[in-house]
């Protein structure tokens, strides 16, 4: 099962739905509604995957999800499989929320993140990387303040390289 979940996560992450923040989160909550309500391993990953276009939209507050699955249900009585069960899922895991709020915060730290061409380096705060293994000691270190695994720590920092840290990695020249 471990295996096939993160196969899922993995796909899911990288699937683009919709182009407008909102568009994505309404389709992601459709893709991973059967996933939250099972007995998936990811369902921390899946989670920010869903919350982080409203997160870019400027929603922070825990109680989002739950807005997000009652604007659905509203609006399209169909959209969700089984839309109570969604919604209870949803009050019941307010503090993993607030966990992958706290994490997207914390995200939001590292996006100053940028190629410097004079040092031919990637910079970030005060460090200097020249490869994007050195930049995920440093998250990795930021991001265990937070108290969560290594492996969901490890998915976070795939999630954002994916998006822009190794497009700045790429322009070192060797």
């Amino acid at each position: 099962m471990g295996q096939n979940d993160l196969k899922i996560y993995e796909s899911l992450r990288c699937r683009v739905f919709h182009y407008g923040c909102e568009g994505q989160a309404y389709a992601m909550l459709r893709a991973i509604e059967p996933y939250l309500l099972s007995d998936f391993i990811y369902k921390h990953s899946l989670m920010r995957v869903f919350f982080r276009p409203l997160f870019y939209m400027g929603y922070a507050d825990s109680r989002t999800p739950m807005a997000v699955v009652h604007t659905c249900i509203t609006q399209d009585p169909d959209y969700c499989k089984d839309a109570d069960a969604l919604y209870r899922y949803m009050e019941q895991n307010n503090l993993l929320i607030t966990k992958v709020i706290e994490e997207l915060h914390l995200c939001c730290d590292y996006y100053d993140v940028e190629y410097c061409k004079e040092r031919n380096a990637v910079l970030f705060r005060e460090h200097i990387f020249h490869n994007i293994n050195e930049l995920r000691e440093v998250f990795l270190e930021d991001f265990r303040k937070l108290d969560i695994s290594d492996d969901e720590i490890f998915r976070i920092f795939e999630e954002e390289s994916d998006h822009f840290y190794q497009s700045e990695f790429n322009k070192i020249q060797t």
